[in-house]
């Protein structure tokens, strides 16, 4: 299915182009089996990356090159900062050019009172113009509010803050993202997604979608895991991604044959409806390993990274 998507793309590039020629109206071709697809220009094709955490010694390039030796070129990189942003300097020295999703944590009464305005400003000066770079504030905030950490309401003002500071370096490649949970949007959470929404502030929405259903051995369908985060992301009209993708190998699929096909049916539904990014949670917790050590679901998603088209 990758390899057609890929020939489909390539049928409506060359559509595109000869009706630019011709001046025909909008571009349209007809993929394989016949269906007739308008092109979205404007639209880029799903970028699909990892989370590269080094293990045990490790440092940042090798286990990028370790990740990268597993799927190809990674089209995006999820990388999590637990306080305020590091330098520029640093980050290039780990990833390079590659486009990344980047979160980091302050506390909104200090991102409110201006303290780390100075910091934040040269963060966000520095970043690079020849890339993407998808900045999320305190991603999944969902917890902390219920736990009491903060309340919505400062969550959307610091939110707000952070991006009116983004705004001032005016590049253009700068998205502030919010990264929610998948849970969140689930009837049976209880949580309003709107009360993590700073309206008129977010970019792009990122949610952050975990299989559970390996608990009882097996796989949920593409559709249950991400169908509610799909429909609210188009109901803002904002671009869109999942951050993080993840399962643990079900009980039941000893060989991890489950597992790929899972990751090629998620890749695909997220394709289908104009995914901007998907990132995989390739790393292990203190009681889960979601990392991709088998060959079936490393081959999934090493087709899922190298089968992006640049166009």
């Amino acid at each position: 299915m990758l390899s057609r998507l890929t020939r489909t793309t390539r049928i409506v590039v060359a559509a595109v182009a000869l009706s630019m020629m011709l001046g025909t109206g909008p571009p349209v071709a007809a993929t394989p089996s016949g269906e007739v697809v308008t092109a979205a220009l404007d639209e880029p094709p799903t970028a699909f990356g990892a989370v590269v955490k080094p293990q045990g010694s490790q440092t940042y390039p090798n286990a990028l090159a370790q990740s990268e030796s597993r799927y190809g070129r990674l089209g995006v990189i999820r990388y999590f900062d637990a306080n305020a942003p590091d330098p520029w300097a640093e980050y290039t020295a780990r990833w390079g050019d590659r486009p990344v999703i980047v979160s980091f944590r302050i506390p909104p009464d200090l991102v409110l009172n201006g303290s780390q305005d100075q910091a934040l400003r040269r963060f966000f000066r520095d970043a690079p113009t020849g890339q993407a770079t998808y900045w999320s504030y305190m991603h999944e905030p969902e917890d902390d509010i219920a736990r009491g950490e903060m309340t919505a309401r400062a969550f959307r003002r610091a939110f707000a803050h952070v991006a009116a500071l983004a705004a001032e370096a005016r590049n253009p490649q700068l998205y502030a993202t919010l990264i929610m949970m998948c849970y969140t949007v689930n009837p049976t959470s209880g949580r309003n997604w709107r009360d993590y929404y700073a309206a008129g502030a977010v970019q792009l929405i990122a949610w952050d979608c975990y299989n559970h259903a390996w608990r009882r051995g097996g796989y949920g369908t593409p559709e249950n895991l991400l169908s509610r985060a799909v429909a609210t992301s188009q109901e803002t009209g904002l671009p869109w991604g999942i951050a993080e993708l993840g399962s643990v190998v079900g009980s039941e699929d000893s060989s991890g044959s489950g597992r790929a096909a899972w990751l090629r049916a998620c890749g695909q539904y997220l394709i289908d409806r104009g995914a901007r990014f998907v990132s995989y949670f390739d790393t292990n917790g203190k009681r889960t390993d979601y990392r991709l050590l088998d060959e079936p679901s490393r081959a999934a998603w090493d087709e899922l990274v190298t089968d992006q088209v640049t166009l």
